[in-house]
């Protein structure tokens, strides 16, 4: 029927008994499931694993995964301590990012996220930068980047460009915090990154004291 699942539930034998169930969860226990093939997972499989880059650097776990209509999405959450900091500090921040997930066949964009310090001492300033590239075999319309600034930072600015994209594609910034605030900074690239291009954007803040 359409694209949707049409089932009948023993003892729901017309429209009201049906409605009196509207909302509810319909589950199967988990060995009634069955196997899945090689390469392929159930989602509560998922939640809970390591999430890591191609250099093998943990980036946090899978927190859920749930379907928007139009895309699956995967929340990854990650948990960040600060050690050897004087004085010393003790709490513990957690970023979530959220990456929609296409298909394999077609456009998906990876981010890779770096620093040029890895350490900084108070008043220092710390250039990060955002690689964005399409893997997929399709061009991506209209990308927007979002990040904050970290604990213990204030910002100083942010900058974008197009090297490496095809021509009538625009990089800009389109929110960021005052000078010496913290807060969000959001890039639009307009226009289409093709399959396989790659840019970048950066910004920085400075260690407060």
């Amino acid at each position: 029927h359409t694209t949707q699942l049409v089932a009948q539930l023993a003892g729901v034998d017309d429209r009201d008994a049906a409605l009196k169930l509207k909302g509810s969860e319909v589950a199967i226990p988990r060995d009634s499931l069955p196997k899945p093939d090689d390469g392929s997972f159930y989602w509560s499989d998922l939640v809970g694993l390591a999430v890591v880059n191609g250099r093998g650097e943990a980036l946090g776990e899978v927190k859920e995964l749930f379907t928007n209509g139009a895309q699956d999405v995967i929340t990854v959450t990650a948990t960040y301590a600060f050690a050897n900091a004087a004085p010393a500090l003790s709490a513990i921040y957690t970023h979530t990012d959220t990456t929609t997930v296409a298909s394999t066949s077609s456009a998906g964009l990876q981010l890779v996220k770096s620093v040029d310090k890895a350490t900084a001492l108070p008043n220092e300033v710390l250039t990060y930068t955002i690689t964005y590239t399409n893997t997929g075999t399709s061009p991506i319309t209209t990308v927007v980047i979002s990040d904050s600034t970290p604990a213990f930072t204030v910002y100083v600015g942010a900058s974008a460009g197009c090297p490496g994209l095809i021509t009538r594609t625009t990089c800009t910034v389109t929110a960021e915090p005052a000078n010496n605030a913290i807060g969000s900074v959001n890039w639009t690239i307009t226009g289409n990154v093709a399959a396989g291009a790659s840019s970048t954007v950066q910004y920085q803040v400075r260690v407060q004291p």
